[in-house]
Protein backbone atom coordinates (compact mmCIF):
# COMPACT_ATOMS: atom_id res chain seq x y z
CA UNK A 1 0.00 0.00 0.00
CA UNK A 2 1.62 3.24 -1.14
CA UNK A 3 1.77 6.08 1.60
CA UNK A 4 -0.87 8.13 -0.14
CA UNK A 5 -3.29 5.64 0.04
CA UNK A 6 -2.56 4.97 3.83
CA UNK A 7 -3.21 8.47 4.53
CA UNK A 8 -5.79 8.37 3.07
CA UNK A 9 -7.64 5.77 4.59
CA UNK A 10 -6.25 6.87 7.53
CA UNK A 11 -8.64 10.11 7.03
CA UNK A 12 -11.65 8.41 6.15
CA UNK A 13 -11.49 6.16 9.35
CA UNK A 14 -11.07 9.87 11.14
CA UNK A 15 -13.67 11.20 9.42
CA UNK A 16 -15.59 8.52 10.01
CA UNK A 17 -15.40 8.36 13.52
CA UNK A 18 -16.19 12.10 13.90
CA UNK A 19 -18.70 11.84 11.72
CA UNK A 20 -20.54 8.98 13.51
CA UNK A 21 -19.91 10.87 17.08
CA UNK A 22 -21.60 14.29 16.06
CA UNK A 23 -24.47 12.30 14.09
CA UNK A 24 -25.11 8.60 15.73
CA UNK A 25 -24.51 9.59 19.19
CA UNK A 26 -27.49 9.46 21.42
CA UNK A 27 -27.81 12.66 23.58
CA UNK A 28 -27.48 11.00 26.42
CA UNK A 29 -26.82 7.49 27.77
CA UNK A 30 -28.85 5.69 29.90
CA UNK A 31 -27.52 2.47 31.94
CA UNK A 32 -29.48 -0.39 33.71
CA UNK A 33 -30.11 0.44 37.81
CA UNK A 34 -28.53 -2.60 38.46
CA UNK A 35 -25.27 -1.75 36.69
CA UNK A 36 -24.77 -4.25 33.98
CA UNK A 37 -23.26 -1.76 31.83
CA UNK A 38 -20.06 -2.63 33.93
CA UNK A 39 -17.21 -4.02 32.60
CA UNK A 40 -15.68 -7.06 32.71
CA UNK A 41 -12.13 -6.16 33.36
CA UNK A 42 -9.68 -3.76 32.86
CA UNK A 43 -7.86 -4.12 29.56
CA UNK A 44 -4.03 -2.49 29.42
CA UNK A 45 -3.20 -0.57 26.04
CA UNK A 46 -1.66 -3.75 24.95
CA UNK A 47 -4.22 -6.24 25.60
CA UNK A 48 -7.13 -3.52 24.27
CA UNK A 49 -5.12 -3.53 20.68
CA UNK A 50 -4.87 -7.09 20.61
CA UNK A 51 -8.55 -8.20 21.62
CA UNK A 52 -9.97 -4.99 19.34
CA UNK A 53 -7.65 -6.31 16.44
CA UNK A 54 -8.97 -9.79 16.93
CA UNK A 55 -12.62 -8.61 17.03
CA UNK A 56 -12.25 -6.80 13.85
CA UNK A 57 -11.00 -10.21 12.38
CA UNK A 58 -13.81 -11.99 13.20
CA UNK A 59 -15.74 -12.41 10.34
CA UNK A 60 -19.23 -13.20 11.31
CA UNK A 61 -21.49 -10.18 11.98
CA UNK A 62 -22.90 -11.25 15.29
CA UNK A 63 -19.74 -12.69 16.55
CA UNK A 64 -17.77 -9.82 15.34
CA UNK A 65 -20.20 -6.91 16.75
CA UNK A 66 -20.87 -8.94 20.16
CA UNK A 67 -17.26 -8.93 20.93
CA UNK A 68 -16.72 -4.94 19.88
CA UNK A 69 -19.34 -4.41 21.91
CA UNK A 70 -18.01 -6.03 24.73
CA UNK A 71 -14.59 -4.58 24.51
CA UNK A 72 -15.55 -0.67 23.80
CA UNK A 73 -17.76 -1.03 27.32
CA UNK A 74 -14.30 -1.65 28.81
CA UNK A 75 -13.04 1.51 26.88
CA UNK A 76 -11.27 3.81 28.95
CA UNK A 77 -8.72 6.37 28.87
CA UNK A 78 -6.09 3.98 29.65
CA UNK A 79 -6.56 1.64 26.77
CA UNK A 80 -8.02 3.83 24.18
CA UNK A 81 -4.65 4.77 21.99
CA UNK A 82 -4.44 0.36 21.90
CA UNK A 83 -8.13 0.68 20.04
CA UNK A 84 -7.29 3.37 17.77
CA UNK A 85 -4.10 1.82 16.67
CA UNK A 86 -5.74 -1.44 16.28
CA UNK A 87 -8.72 -0.07 13.90
CA UNK A 88 -6.10 2.29 11.78
CA UNK A 89 -4.34 -0.54 11.42
CA UNK A 90 -7.96 -2.64 9.97
CA UNK A 91 -8.93 0.53 7.81
CA UNK A 92 -9.33 -1.57 5.05
CA UNK A 93 -11.64 -4.20 6.43
CA UNK A 94 -13.71 -1.62 9.08
CA UNK A 95 -17.09 -2.03 8.19
CA UNK A 96 -18.91 1.54 8.85
CA UNK A 97 -20.97 0.01 11.50
CA UNK A 98 -17.90 -1.46 13.79
CA UNK A 99 -16.59 2.39 13.69
CA UNK A 100 -19.85 3.80 15.06
CA UNK A 101 -19.73 0.89 17.94
CA UNK A 102 -15.99 2.50 18.19
CA UNK A 103 -17.23 5.91 17.96
CA UNK A 104 -20.06 6.06 20.52
CA UNK A 105 -18.07 4.09 22.92
CA UNK A 106 -15.10 7.20 22.94
CA UNK A 107 -17.98 9.76 22.91
CA UNK A 108 -19.04 8.19 26.61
Amino acid sequence: MSRSMFHGLRGFLSALICGSVLCACPSSVERGSAGSDAPAGVLGETEMKASVAHALAIHDSLDRTTELVDLMRRLDATNLTGAVVAYEEAARGIDARDAVLFANAWAR
